[in-house]
């Protein structure tokens, strides 16, 4: 009996391990992006921000040719502004690629389809009719967040301002602080259900904390890289195929050694039921929050 569950959970597996992949490199889920945000131009009121690319074309989106009729297909929502970004020749021979949006202090710059690897960040100030580039900068995660730190009071009518500053906009302990509460939240559930599975006295109960604290660091921690590099739809992807090698692991380590801690030997199926409940129920409630609360995920 314990042979034929082990054998059909290990098939399980290896279906989702063969399926999921297929799924993951079809080019359908969401594309990288880039978001900035500003500090120091809250009295500037509107202002208009693009990304220079180090290289002429990226997606959809490339330099404007004149010879092209259809190539100014991004200019009609506000041609006078596109046309300033055309005439924008950078000092590094960076490309605008005609996508540009409208911005203001509250209202961070987006580009979330195939945007540049390598960039600078370019705003317009149309109040003074000045440039404000930035340094060279470069995606660092799938959603690469930056924050601009400007001093408005520097700057002058009908030029072009290079003293501006973009870092990194990544919450790291946030990311810590979330990473904490998932591994005791999904070691509170899996304790709860093994009391309902009557895994109850004291040596049982230490081995599936030690086995929780150990998958679910591996778990939690790999979950959180995948999605820094891979984003939302990677997590989703990986985190399902993580459950079933995270439930085989668990099972295993519960067969080996739940013997020891008083387990009849005649029960040890009940393990790989009692497995299979937990990680189900734990990846159902880690779906839930990830969509009530996407915050303590990504």
């Amino acid at each position: 009996m314990k042979k034929r569950i082990l054998l059909t959970a290990l098939a399980f597996a290896v279906l989702v391990t063969f399926l999921l992949p297929n799924v993951a490199f079809a080019d359908m889920g969401p594309k990288p992006s880039v978001t900035v945000s500003f500090e120091g131009l809250e009295d500037e009121g509107e202002f208009f921000v693009t990304l220079l690319s180090s290289e002429p074309s990226t997606g959809p989106y490339s330099v404007y040719d004149p010879s092209d009729e259809y190539s100014s297909w991004l200019s009609e929502e506000n041609p006078e502004i596109w046309q300033k970004f055309v005439d924008y020749v950078d000092v590094d021979g960076y490309y605008f690629l005609q996508y540009f949006k409208a911005c203001s202090a509250d209202t961070p710059f987006s580009w979330t389809y195939y945007p540049p690897q390598t960039f600078k960040v370019l705003i317009y100030l149309p109040l003074k009719d000045t440039f404000i580039v930035s340094g060279i900068c470069e995606r660092y995660a799938f959603d690469s967040d930056f924050v601009v730190s400007i001093t408005l009071g520097e700057i002058q009518t009908s030029q072009t301002y290079t003293g501006t500053t973009v870092e990194k906009n990544y919450d790291f302990f946030w990311q810590s602080v979330s990473l904490f509460a998932r591994i005791a939240g999904t070691i509170g559930i899996e304790l709860l259900i093994a009391l309902l599975f009557k895994f109850t006295n004291k040596k049982q109960i230490l081995l599936i904390l030690y086995v929780n604290l150990a998958t679910q660091i591996l778990l939690n921690v790999g979950l959180n890289v995948v999605t820094y590099y891979g984003g939302a739809f990677s997590y989703v992807l990986v985190y399902a195929l993580a459950e079933w090698l995270v439930f085989i692991i668990e099972g295993a380590l519960y067969t080996a050694f739940m013997p020891k801690c008083g387990l009849d030997s005649k029960k040890i199926w009940l393990v790989w039921i009692y497995s299979f409940v937990a990680n189900l129920v734990s990846f159902g409630a880690g779906i839930l929050l990830a969509v009530v609360v996407p915050g303590i995920f990504f």
